[in-house]
């Protein structure tokens, strides 16, 4: 390492109950998936380290139950810390509802909202359509839910099954790279072994 430094990341996964945020994190922080579902009640937090370009970052992922509103205030922050001084968010809807998906633009549309008047810059999100190994949603209408999420939200998209692990490592692989770019530095990401030629890991 270049220094001894720690550098802090918190990223926050918000979604409709049932789009498999619990999973996607646990497949990600643990390489483990629960076939039984059980309902998020309240917030848990999962630590992972992170070497990207020599610098050591500890990562929080924040696992939140479903909220109705993303909030102006700090009237959630008792019960739901760092919920709105995240580094970035993971919005996850459900390959096969559409009624996930409008729950996902509400809260982008409001964690936009909220940005623009209390930060500098909005905060990088990243979307997940989770579940695509039981998808029952169209493919042209996956089509257009990922043109409008990447050309007019510009954020990024991905399509990912937490049950197979797929693409789970590359949702945050491309978050921490689009973290890192907005901090004026370039990253190349690898974690847990998965992208050996580049300059990242998990410890």
């Amino acid at each position: 390492m270049a220094n001894g430094s720690r550098e802090k990341i918190t990223i926050v996964v918000l979604g409709a109950s049932g789009v498999g945020k619990t999973s996607l994190i646990e497949q990600f922080s643990k390489q483990c998936f629960n076939d039984c579902y059980s309902p998020t009640r309240q917030r848990s937090a999962y630590f992972v380290n992170v070497l990207i370009n020599d610098r050591l970052h500890d990562v929080q992922i924040i696992d939140l139950p479903t909220l109705v509103n993303f909030p102006k205030d700090g009237a959630y922050e008792k019960d739901y810390k760092n919920l709105r001084d995240a580094s970035a968010y993971i919005l996850v809807f459900d390959c096969s509802s559409e009624k996930t998906f409008l729950y996902v633009s509400k809260i982008r549309k409001q964690i936009q909202q909220w940005s623009k008047t209390v930060r500098r810059e909005a905060p990088p999100i990243a979307v997940v359509g989770n579940k695509y190994d039981v998808a029952g949603m169209s493919a042209a209408l996956r089509k257009e839910y990922a043109n409008l999420i990447r050309k007019q939200w510009k954020c990024g998209y991905y399509e990912t099954s937490a049950k197979f692990n797929w693409h789970v490592v590359l949702v945050f692989k491309e978050l921490f790279v689009q973290m890192d770019q907005n901090s004026n530095k370039n990253a190349s990401v690898k974690l847990n072994g998965t992208f050996r030629t580049s300059k990242c890991t998990i410890l």
